[in-house]
């Protein structure tokens, strides 16, 4: 088009040259012009065309973009899909489908039928009232009363519990009624079967959430009864009493005299941490846990590990709150035995008669345990990030109030933790 464009201006130059010699002298006949040829005007036009077509082309394209790409999609997907069916050769595979299912079908029938027999031979077997009779038996020596008890219902075919003997179905069942129950149901079903407990890993998860203090014995007896000839016993629990009897109970047996030495038991403890995605794991349990009889001791463990920190994350926070208060509560009940109407006032009377500890220091200390431990919800407003930066800071002050109180036993526990 570069061509056709400078031919058809420089023609027109002539032109225009042409015309003001003729406006100079009117009279001139001598002025000769070449003509535009229809051949250059063609090709001209036709370029024009061409690109009127390109521009049409392209906001034809852009108008309807959605609708090309749509298409444009669909033919790449039937495209790769048409491959993958031959790649995958679907058709060999709906064939070997087909027959597979055909299998399954005859052996389905015949696992049917095995399954009718068995449940022949065991109706012809089992003798409801003396499974019901084992489990209430287990019962009573778990929960120490025969209260509770179970019973067969021939119509429903199921169990029924109930209480005092009553046909009724029990009610108001208490928490720790209910885990008894499940847990005496979960040994029986261990035994169902023939099922050999030495081939048997066995998981248990917290069995005492809901139990008093004798019921913590009754369980843990329970379970040793149970469970103690098991090939693998895991046991999670959050209570430290129980901790400590299964603790004492388990890692007695790495005590065993054998040569060479076996370690057949393990204490560990989940540590959990938010980095914006809350991860746990799993690590060996510390001493405070393993070699000593007392949560105090792990409470005052764990604190003063932290203490040194420059910064805790809100779940370290929210952890040292709880501590704290155990840890502050237990120590101040011990050297003021006398009642308190509650724990603010059981701390203002506990550090009234040491002028070392500083009013606002005892007033961060209870705040940061309010705010932290008790509160109902979780507030990030007033002030909360500026008593969130002091934490450490605060742990120390806490810290130094029992230091203050009783600096000898201070100083021993000091000793212990960081033997």
């Amino acid at each position: 088009m570069e061509g056709a464009v400078t031919e058809i201006n420089s023609i027109v130059e002539q032109w225009r040259e042409c015309i003001d010699k003729k406006s100079n002298d009117p009279f001139d006949i001598s002025q000769k012009i070449s003509s535009v040829t229809v051949d250059l005007i063609d090709q001209y036009n036709k370029v024009i065309l061409d690109i009127a077509a390109c521009v049409k082309k392209h906001n034809d394209k852009s108008g309807n973009f959605k609708a090309v790409t749509t298409t444009h999609k669909k033919a790449l997907e039937l495209h790769y899909a048409a491959d993958e069916v031959i790649d995958f050769d679907y058709s060999k595979k709906v064939e070997d489908r087909k027959t597979a299912n055909g299998n399954v079908l005859k052996l389905s029938d015949e696992i049917s039928a095995i399954k009718k027999e068995i449940q022949r031979l065991e109706a012809e077997l089992s003798n409801e009232s003396i499974a019901v009779d084992a489990f209430n038996a287990e019962l009573a020596k778990f929960i120490g009363r025969t209260e509770l008890t179970l019973k067969f219902d021939a119509k429903q075919k199921g169990y029924r519990i109930s209480r005092n003997g009553s046909d009724r179905h029990a009610q108001n069942l208490s928490e720790g009624e209910k885990t008894a129950i499940a847990f005496v149901y979960f040994a029986t079903k261990l035994e169902e079967h023939d099922n050999d407990i030495k081939n048997t890993i066995v998981v248990i998860d917290d069995p005492v959430s809901s139990f008093d203090s004798n019921h913590l014995f009754h369980s843990y007896s329970f379970l040793k009864k149970h469970c103690e000839q098991a090939k693998q016993l895991f046991v999670m629990t959050h209570n430290f009493s129980y901790f400590k009897l299964v603790r004492d109970w388990m890692l007695k047996k790495n005590k065993m005299r054998k040569q060479p030495p076996v370690i057949k038991a393990r204490a560990y403890t989940i540590e959990s941490k938010s980095d914006g995605v809350r991860q746990s794991k799993l690590v060996n349990a510390g001493g405070s846990l393993t070699d000593y009889n007392s949560e105090y001791h792990y409470l005052f463990s764990k604190l003063y590990s932290l203490k040194e920190k420059q910064e805790l994350n809100l779940d370290e926070v929210y952890l040292c709150a709880n501590l704290s208060r155990k840890l502050l509560e237990s120590f101040l009940c011990f050297k003021f035995p006398k009642k308190r109407s509650d724990f603010r006032q059981l701390v203002d009377d506990g550090v009234r008669h040491y002028p070392a500890i500083k009013p606002e220091d005892v007033e961060k200390a209870y705040r940061f345990i309010n705010k932290y431990s008790h509160n109902q919800e979780i507030e990030l407003e007033d002030n909360a990030d500026n008593l969130l930066g002091e934490s450490p800071a605060i742990l120390n002050i806490i810290l130094d109030i029992v230091k203050t109180i009783d600096e000898a036993h201070y100083t021993e526990m000091e000793t212990v933790v960081t033997a």
